[in-house]
């Protein structure tokens, strides 16, 4: 009975990720149509259930969530999904394009400060590292095997070119982390740091500089309708309360 039940249930399972494959790309042509005929909420709300409903994380998701909140007038909601789609896929010229874009007119308005990335934060994504890390590692290990049981000089080289490279990349790995860890969130409008999550605390930070519509913060916790925040500005570090709707998560 078993040897019946695996071939079903994986056919079952077959099914079930055809079904939701079918039931995304009907809902990507729906979006795609009210986005054509100018119904950015309808569009908006489609990619919003795809990405919080679903929880598929995908670049062009965000690319088109982000157009769709830019056409409908919401630039900080258009620079957040444009970051999520750079961080998925930092090469692709129109994600890169739309975001400083954004970033520009977010400048001009606003007064948003503009922060320069490094080769790798420009370049390569966290999943890319990865990936890459764990192949040097695994030829890292097939070297040293084959050379414990060859003897062969030749492994032993290749064993310490990969232990090099597999060292250079962890901390190009732990950098990237670091920096979307400390970079997990985006202001979504203009705000001023709190000292403590009151609706009516007057008990503003007054250190705290005014935080811009897409200023990167790091996203610490949540009390009620507020979010803990840190941001460093001018290399000072400041922490606090805001509004949680005056916050986006990356």
């Amino acid at each position: 009975m078993s040897k019946i039940l695996l071939p079903l249930a994986a056919l079952i399972a077959f099914g079930n990720i055809c079904f939701a494959a079918e039931m995304n790309a009907a809902q990507i042509r729906n979006a795609q149509n009210s986005f054509n005929n100018g119904d950015y909420l309808k569009t908006i709300e489609i990619y919003e259930t795809i990405v919080n409903v679903e929880k598929i994380h995908n670049p062009h998701i965000y690319y088109n969530l982000a157009n769709a909140y830019f056409r409908n007038g919401d630039s900080p909601r258009a620079l957040l999904n444009f970051e999520r789609a750079y961080r998925l896929d930092p090469r692709d010229k129109d994600i890169r394009h739309n975001k400083k874009y954004i970033l520009t007119l977010l400048e001009r308005q606003d007064g948003l400060k503009q922060t320069q990335e490094s080769f790798f934060m420009q370049w390569v994504s966290l999943n890319e590292i990865t990936v890459f890390e764990s192949v040097i590692f695994v030829i890292l290990l097939l070297s040293a095997f084959v050379f414990i049981v060859k003897r062969k000089y030749f492994f032993k080289k290749a064993m310490t070119v990969s232990t090099l490279i597999f060292i250079i990349f962890l901390f190009v790995l732990i950098y990237k982390a670091y920096w979307q860890f400390e970079n997990n969130a985006m202001i979504l409008n203009a705000a001023t740091i709190e000292n403590s999550p009151s609706a009516v605390s007057q008990d503003s930070n007054e250190e705290s500089p005014a935080l811009h519509a897409g200023t990167f913060v790091h996203f610490i916790s949540n009390r009620d309708n507020w979010s803990r925040i840190k941001v460093k500005i001018d290399g000072k570090t400041f922490q606090g309360w805001l509004p949680s709707e005056r916050l986006g998560k990356i």
